[in-house]
């Protein structure tokens, strides 16, 4: 039997033929335990779990040639779903189609299974802020994010390895926390903020970590070459410009410039460096932001059993912090 990946039923359990199914069932799933063996010398017999937020279906088909496209990960549609058609144990249907092209229509964190993430609320909170981007913003983000293994690393990947939000998933949550700060900043500036353009920044400012780290087979997060090299900054202005080419994203010029000026500029930096000093406010309150929510998960985790009193030390803090405690 020829398997791709573990074999772990996702939760939650795969709907079995009897159960309700919604209607209509989602056109797109995530691709998880894929796997197929031989019948006779004729046809190869595939089993799948194909899982979206609003269910998860175990399917089974049959093929002459196995599908070598075929692994745990990617976006696929079933073709020729009939919900009376049942080995007993799977829906059958005809056959598998692999989404190669980003939708902006669709919304890629109802496909992430909990095999990624467990914490669903910051996969809700995510799903949430992705619903409010425009059209445009949405085909980028899916453009970046179309490669399963890749969008699988900035869901599970850590933010840093020693300092904040150095822990599974700790990228997406740091992530998710700068957006839902600068939304909320949104709410009191609209008339001076586009609000979609600064959820969009905040979500894709360390996406390029995806690439930056690695679990090692000691089950220790390391630094990847990419990371020690290259930087995250670098990646991810490489995978906008890659989305733009491949995908036909289509952005104004204005907005292409100011996301990347978002992602690459700083306050203070040496001229030498040839980075360029913040001058949207945009850029500012990301940067701002960014700092906030890192600074507060490294108190959370320093702070004493008590909550208030000093906590922890910290190779990363200059002091040993102090807590007032709270209501």
């Amino acid at each position: 039997m020829n398997q791709s990946h573990a074999n772990v039923i996702d939760f939650p359990v795969p709907v079995s033929y009897g159960q309700e199914l919604p209607d209509p069932i989602p056109s797109l799933f995530r691709l998880l335990n894929v796997s197929y063996y031989r019948i006779k010398s004729t046809h190869c017999q595939y089993s799948a779990t194909l899982y979206n937020e609003a269910c998860t279906i175990r399917v089974c088909w049959s093929t002459y040639q196995p599908d070598t496209r075929l692994r745990d990960g990617l976006l696929v549609s079933p073709r020729g779903f009939d919900s009376s058609s049942h080995s007993g144990w799977a829906y059958k249907i005809s056959a598998l189609s692999v989404r190669s092209n980003p939708d902006p229509n669709v919304n890629l964190f109802h496909t992430v299974p909990t095999s990624w993430v467990e914490k669903r609320e910051v996969i809700w909170h995510a799903a949430e802020l992705c619903d409010s981007l425009s059209a445009p913003y949405r085909h980028l983000f899916n453009a970046i994010f179309w490669d399963g293994d890749r969008f699988k690393r900035f869901c599970t990947g850590p933010s840093s390895l020693q300092n904040h939000h150095a822990e599974l998933n700790g990228n997406l949550s740091h992530s998710v926390d700068t957006a839902k700060r600068l939304q909320r900043e949104c709410l009191e500036s609209a008339e001076l903020l586009d609000s979609g353009f600064c959820i969009l920044a905040a979500l894709l400012h360390d996406a390029g970590k995806a690439d930056e780290y690695w679990l090692t087979s000691s089950g220790q997060w390391g630094m990847t070459d990419r990371g020690s090299l290259v930087g995250h900054k670098v990646t991810i202005t490489e995978w906008i410009a890659a989305a733009k080419v491949l995908y036909g994203v289509e952005l104004p010029e204005n907005k292409y410039l100011g996301i990347l000026h978002c992602l690459n500029s700083a306050h203070g930096a040496p001229q030498w460096l040839g980075i360029r000093e913040s001058v949207m406010p945009e850029a500012f309150l990301l940067s701002g932001h960014d700092r906030a929510s890192g600074k507060l998960d490294m108190f959370r985790r320093l702070a004493p059993p008590s909550k208030s009193g000093w906590g922890h030390r910290h190779v990363h803090m200059k002091f040993r912090p102090y807590f007032m405690g709270g209501q």
